[in-house]
């Protein structure tokens, strides 16, 4: 219902001009002890032209009117026509129906509350201070023992720290999202591991690293009796191998030994290989530790020097002394030269502590062409590092063979090196196939 105002001191007033029947506003000539709007006004009362309006607005001696108020009719009215501030039937029509509403009075939203009638409230906040409540009343700050009360959580709040609650359980504990605890008998299905898993003392045991478009992964299988545990990889890939990775230097390890791999180098010790192929090997420094051993290396290779007399270490042709005593020693060289009477072949040793006695054969580098010409022998005590011999090459394939004896008294490297004889732009060139043996006699 419109709350409106009312005056016992309004004077009697009247229109300081005509209105006609639909006008919104009137002036009057004194507005004295007329209260605030909305109020009620009644022009020409007690004639046929009565009219109840609803004052709204006021301002100075204007008036802004609802017409034909409470069922009356708007009409015109002349200039000095009476108007009075009035009450009418809407002012006890709604005094009764206030009197007779048990909600939306008194400027509250839902119902009356009766001290006797049975009533549903809503957020209402009752205080102990000042109410009595019966013991058996569950209240915000009394404590108490609440028995078959069910809690909805989706609508209330239940607070206290996890050992609160724990301490409240009587058959487990709550589990936290961050802290440290021991889980028992739980299925973890698909869990989201970070950057590993953590062994009883916080130390990492499995680190884990995820890449955003994995497709193919591990998988560890079980087994029964009898049959050993698998590692598999799998995923969308049709073909999929496993990477082990060690890191730095470190290798991969089977039972406390390395693993043998296709390309990395490693010892093989007490391996027996059965009709095995080997395709252009490359051996690097094998050693000899004892009477009765044998090496043989053998180029791999084309080896080329162009314009140097400088003696250079053979990519192949070398060996590691690893004990004391004699070696018989025979090798086979196979030269070309880019060009006939050019650079030719400057031939030393350099080798552990020891004497070498050298003897050998090749033409000389008097060769002008082909592979005829002057044979060179000779049989001396050489040196470590100083050339012992100067060969002729040609375009023709050329062979030198090398005898000796080394009586080794260190041990150490016995490596060949070669250079050319004269320096010349036309390359020197020991070929593939030639070859070393070496073997400890004594």
């Amino acid at each position: 219902m419109t709350s409106r105002n009312y005056s016992s001191t309004a004077i009697t007033t009247s229109l300081t001009a005509p209105i006609t029947n639909s006008q919104t506003s009137l002036t009057v000539t004194a507005t004295t002890g007329y209260p605030a709007a909305p109020f009620i006004i009644v022009i020409d009362p007690g004639t046929v032209s009565q009219e109840a309006v609803l004052v709204t607005a006021v301002a100075a001696n204007t008036f802004t009117i609802t017409r034909g108020y409470d069922s009356t009719s708007a009409v015109s009215h002349l200039a000095g026509a009476v108007v009075q501030h009035s009450h009418i039937a809407v002012d006890f029509r709604d005094s009764r129906t206030h009197e007779n509403a048990s909600s939306g009075v008194h400027g509250a939203t839902g119902a009356v509350v009766g001290t006797t009638d049975a009533q549903a409230l809503t957020n209402k906040n009752l205080t102990d201070a000042s109410n009595t409540f019966p013991a058996s009343l569950a209240t915000t700050s009394t404590a108490q023992t609440l028995t078959n009360k069910t809690i909805a959580l989706g609508s209330n709040t239940v607070s206290g720290t996890r050992a609160q609650f724990n301490t409240a359980m009587t058959d487990d504990d709550f589990a936290s999202l961050t802290g440290t605890e021991t889980l028992t008998n739980k299925t973890l299905t698909s869990p989201r591991v970070g950057s590993g898993i953590l062994d009883v003392n916080g130390v990492t045991l499995l680190g884990t690293q995820a890449t955003g478009s994995a497709v193919n992964n591990l998988k560890v299988v079980n087994n029964s009796t009898g049959l050993a545990p698998q590692l598999l990889a799998e995923g969308t890939d049709t073909n999929i191998s496993i990477n082990l990775v060690p890191k730095g230097t470190g290798t991969l390890r089977q039972n406390g030994v390395d693993v043998v791999t296709t390309t990395g180098t490693q010892t093989l010790t007490n391996k027996t290989l059965t009709s095995p192929t080997i395709n252009t090997p490359t051996i690097t420094s094998p050693t000899i530790t004892g009477v009765g051993q044998t090496i043989f290396v053998s180029k791999a290779a084309d080896e080329s020097v162009t314009s140097s007399t400088t003696l250079q270490n053979d990519d192949h042709l070398s060996c590691s002394i690893g004990a004391t005593g004699t070696y018989d020693i025979t090798l086979h060289l196979i030269g070309t030269s880019a060009a006939n009477a050019a650079g030719h072949l400057n031939a030393a040793f350099t080798f552990p502590a020891g004497t070498f006695y050298l003897t050998g054969a090749g033409l000389t580098t008097a060769l002008a062409s082909g592979s005829s010409g002057s044979v060179q022998m000779f049989a001396s005590s050489i040196t470590s590092g100083t050339a012992f011999a100067s060969y002729g090459l040609s375009t023709s394939q050329v062979s030198i063979i090398l005898h000796g004896t080394f009586v080794a008294t260190g041990t150490g490297t016995l490596q060949l090196q070669w250079c050319q004889a004269v320096s010349n732009a036309n390359a020197s060139t020991l070929k593939t196939g030639s070859s070393m043996k070496v073997q400890q006699v004594a």
